[in-house]
């Protein structure tokens, strides 16, 4: 185990709620792979297509590196050292929280469907944050960048973007792991893990915390 990962176990340990299901370790390269036309595909379905400044294709304004599926791909080969894999899962018995007094008003019973949206919501947004706290913490030491489950919320300016009609981000944003282009069903699948979609008894969240060979290429603002 070298240092970098030795810093993530260390690290997850101390930041992450006890959704935290495990953690992977996985190279650049075998994440180039992964990386494919049908992940963006997705991303046009969502409402937040050319709207959010962090969500394709706005998002190449401020990481050009993301700009199409053959740059994505340049950038996990060549620019990735590794890469760490974290895992939530969650059936409604489980905090998103480290305070659970937070939740105080949370009956956690087994939920299924539909019930699962409102997990989903709450632990989403605190796994963002919990990711942008991973992401201070490892770069005092590493070149690291997080991605997140969905759209990035991590500005304490309210729930709309405070920069969101002046692409590109100036906030240090974090992107979705869908918007780099890469598959997540196929790195669940490459990495042995189970999950369920759509969800039914229990949810799969995804985020990544990247290693990179130097700082991620920004456009002059």
């Amino acid at each position: 185990m070298n240092r970098f990962q030795k810093a993530i176990y260390n690290a997850s340990k101390s930041i992450f709620a006890e959704n935290l299901d495990s953690v992977h370790l996985i190279s650049g390269e075998e994440l180039s792979k992964l990386v494919t036309l049908f992940a963006r595909v997705k991303c046009a379905a969502c409402g937040l297509y050319a709207r959010a400044i962090l969500c394709p294709p706005l998002l190449a304004q401020t990481y050009n590196q993301f700009e199409t599926i053959d740059s994505c791909r340049f950038f996990y080969a060549n620019s990735v050292k590794e890469a760490a894999v974290f895992v939530f899962k969650n059936d409604g018995t489980k905090a998103w929280k480290r305070n659970k007094k937070e939740l105080a008003h949370i009956e956690f019973k087994k939920r299924y469907g539909r019930q699962l949206k409102g997990v989903e919501n709450g632990s989403a947004k605190m796994i963002n944050k919990y990711m942008k706290k991973l992401e201070k913490k490892m770069s005092i030491d590493f070149n690291v960048q997080a991605l997140i489950a969905g759209h990035c919320d991590v500005c304490q300016q309210g729930a709309r973007c405070p920069n969101r009609e002046n692409p590109p981000c100036h906030h240090k944003g974090l992107t979705s792991l869908e918007a780099t282009g890469l598959d997540v069903y196929g790195l669940l699948a490459k990495l042995k893990v189970p999950f369920e979609y759509p969800a039914l008894s229990y949810l799969t969240q995804v985020t990544l915390l990247l290693r990179t060979q130097f700082l991620w290429m920004k456009k002059p603002v």
